[in-house]
């Protein structure tokens, strides 16, 4: 099934535009910005793959979250290291099956035992774009993990959250167990269904400071265009999903609602 859509998705491409059929329609979409808040007391949440932190020791230690302007890693006791809010540290990433190294300034956000809680500075385009090319599609969705209930805020409608590199999230309303939506955020896009039918729209606009705040609101009216089924960012948005089957019972019956 997994291939099938992916070869889909391929033949998608060569498609023009006027080949699909796309309806129009705008929304008023007040929307939430979780953040994952981690803590020292979650060792269960997984390192992301082929994703190191350089410290300036040469010690070299997992990274639990990777956003565009923020990143949570790992942060040994061995390191012997006192690191308070605000204070600057070059660190160094490395990523990717070439192992390619990044030096980046980076600003404290929170410091804790076991984890180190940073806002990336000044990043160069050439180290913008060795993020970029790293965090492909497949990876970010075989990198995207199921996040506890207990760390959802009271205001989170949702009933299931993924979270994974580069600000992207999945969310799932299944109130009675049936699925009723399914929202991806992923690059610079939303994809959405809702029981019957596909729609895109743009993502969020970046925030203007890091932040773990859970309570940061947006008011925006986002243009929602609902889409073909077959149409290329349907097609994205269900190879995504299908990607990260093995990860929740929850994946696999929204994968099954959409097989219907």
């Amino acid at each position: 099934m997994m291939e099938h859509i992916k070869e889909d998705v391929r033949l998608s491409q060569n498609k023009s535009k006027s080949q699909v059929s796309e309806n129009a329609e705008t929304q008023v979409f007040k929307r939430r910005f979780p953040r994952v808040f981690l803590t020292g007391a979650m060792p269960e949440f997984p390192f992301i793959k082929k994703c190191e932190v350089i410290w300036p020791s040469g010690f070299a230690s997992g990274v639990y979250d990777f956003g565009r302007s923020s990143t949570s890693v790992y942060f040994p006791m061995r390191l012997n290291l006192s690191l308070n809010k605000n204070d600057i540290i070059k660190l160094g990433f490395r990523i990717g099956k070439n192992q390619d190294i990044i030096s980046v300034d980076c600003r404290v956000i929170r410091s804790e035992t076991r984890l180190l809680v940073i806002e990336l500075l000044r990043l160069s385009k050439s180290q913008i774009n060795t993020i970029a090319n790293y965090f492909a599609d497949e990876l970010i969705a075989e990198s995207t993990h199921f996040i506890d209930p207990k760390y959802y805020a009271p205001e989170q409608t949702f009933t299931h959250w993924f979270h994974g590199p580069q600000d992207t999230n999945l969310y799932v309303w299944s109130p009675d167990g049936s699925i009723t939506r399914v929202t991806l955020e992923l690059g610079e896009n939303v994809y959405q269904w809702n029981s019957t039918d596909f729609s895109i729209g743009p993502s969020r606009d970046t925030l203007s400071y890091a932040t773990e705040d859970y309570a940061y609101y947006t008011n925006t009216i986002t243009p929602f265009r609902a889409i073909a089924p077959q149409s290329e960012a349907a097609l994205k948005f269900r190879y995504f999903v299908s990607t990260m089957l093995s990860t929740h019972p929850v994946i696999e019956a929204v994968f099954k609602r959409w097989s219907v």
